[in-house]
Formats: C-alpha cells, sequence, structure tokens
C-alpha cells in the first residue's frame, strides 16, 4: 500500500500503456445488466475501458491516494463509478453481488493469494466472469491454477493467456 500511495501521482502516465493492453486481455465488454467489480482498482484505469454501458462500476483498493487520484480522473470524465477503500481479503459486499470482476496485476501483492481468490469468488455470482491477473515474475501459469483450484470456489477457468509483457492471467466462470 504504501508504494502505491507513493506513486498515485505519476501512477498513470507510467502504466497506463501497459495497463490498458493488459485489460485488452481481460476481454469482453460488460453490458446495462452487469455489475463489475474492480479489486485492487487502483486509479480506475480499466473503468474507462469498460465505457458508459454498464450497469454498475465498483473499485476497491487499500491505497487512498490511488483512490483518490481515480476520482479526479472520475470527475473529468462523464463515466459514472464508485470508489471503496477495502481490503482484497474482505471484501464488503454480499455474496454473489457481482456478475464480472476483475482483478489486474494483484495477487502477486497479496498474503494468500488463493484467499483473495476464494473472497472474489464469493462476491461473483453464479454464471459471473472473473479475471486474474498476476506478475510472472511472482507466479507462472500454473501456479496461478493452482492458486484457483486449491480455493475451492466453484469457479472454472475458461480461458488462459500470457501478455508476452509482465503478466499471466486466466478468465473463469463461477459454476456454483
Amino acid at each position: 500500500m504504501n508504494l502505491y500511495d507513493a506513486t498515485a501521482s505519476i501512477y498513470d502516465k507510467r502504466y497506463s500503456i501497459i495497463q490498458c493492453r493488459k485489460y485488452e486481455y481481460v476481454g469482453g465488454s460488460p453490458n446495462r445488466q452487469d455489475t463489475v467489480l474492480d479489486v485492487g482498482c487502483g486509479t480506475g484505469l480499466l473503468f474507462h475501458g469498460f465505457g458508459h454501458n454498464i450497469g454498475s462500476i465498483v473499485g476497491v483498493d487499500l491505497s487512498i491516494k490511488m483512490l483518490r487520484v481515480g476520482l479526479r480522473n472520475l470527475r473529468r470524465s462523464t463515466l459514472r463509478a464508485d470508489f471503496l477503500r477495502a481490503d482484497a481479503d474482505s471484501l464488503p459486499f454480499r455474496d454473489k453481488t457481482f456478475t464480472r470482476v476483475t482483478s489486474i496485476t494483484v495477487l502477486q501483492n497479496m498474503p494468500e493469494p488463493s484467499s483473495t481468490i476464494k473472497e472474489i469468488a464469493r462476491v461473483t455470482s453464479v454464471g459471473g466472469q472473473v479475471a486474474l491477473t498476476c506478475l510472472k515474475k511472482k507466479h507462472d501459469l500454473l501456479s496461478l491454477k493452482r492458486s484457483i483450484l486449491s480455493s475451492a470456489t466453484g469457479l472454472n477457468i475458461t480461458s488462459e493467456w500470457d501478455s508476452g509483457e509482465e503478466d499471466i492471467g486466466v478468465g473463469t466462470t463461477k459454476l456454483i
């Protein structure tokens, strides 16, 4: 959190291009029926990639400074979204609240990634889509898939990818 607080003012300038490319891998555009949660949303770069045709979008992050930058960015746009300071391992939402959940380049920062995945799955509705990525220098694709399987969440891996850059990721559907 301290690192992200310290870099919040320059984050978008430094990382927006690479982050936007990661969001392309996440794939699929939400629609008006979707409720979207971005876990570890940072400055909300993902929100702008989804556009305006979306039911609701919420971003959570522990870094208050990243969230403040995100709010400033949001005020300059016509996009509607909500930011909330929250821990990815203890999300303040009811079970099965969101139809789409993303967590981009977050799991490598978590003390126990399978616990974080379990919490993400808890707030995802049955049939909901989850996209998870992490830095290759911390986890490989096999370890990410093992974390998903060991979390016993009902998440079914439907796609996997390697960005060719710094991240690897998976797409899942929640079956139960």
